[in-house]
């Protein structure tokens, strides 16, 4: 079976949860793809040029993908990723939010432990 493509998205300034959530993505066997750039965080300056070229890759990159997943701290989406957002939706791929997920996470872990009380 051919492994489900998965494109991380989300601001640049949050690089290492981004590539935790690649590592995840991965070891659940999935192709995870990730900007591959963190200007931000590595505090690389770039033109406006380069920004709009990175953020078209962006949307190459979600081409690929069968779904994208937005690593969203505090819920924090920016302009880059919002735009990856509704090209996602348009082009009919899931779209996940890891601050969705993780809330999930957290009631289904507090539904389990209020059953074994």
């Amino acid at each position: 079976m051919k492994p489900t493509v998965v494109c991380i998205c989300g601001s640049t300034r949050h690089k290492a949860q981004i590539l935790g959530h690649t590592q995840r993505e991965t070891i659940f066997g999935k192709v995870a793809i990730n900007h591959g750039f963190f200007h931000h965080t590595d505090q690389f300056p770039i033109t406006d040029a380069q920004k709009d070229m990175l953020d078209e890759l962006m949307l190459r990159k979600i081409d690929i993908a069968d779904e994208i997943l937005v690593v969203d701290p505090n819920e924090y989406i920016g302009n880059s990723t919002k735009r990856a957002i509704l090209y996602a939706e348009r082009q009919h791929k899931r779209v996940r939010y890891v601050s969705k997920e993780e809330a999930e996470r957290k009631r289904r872990h507090a539904e389990r432990k209020a059953k074994t009380s």
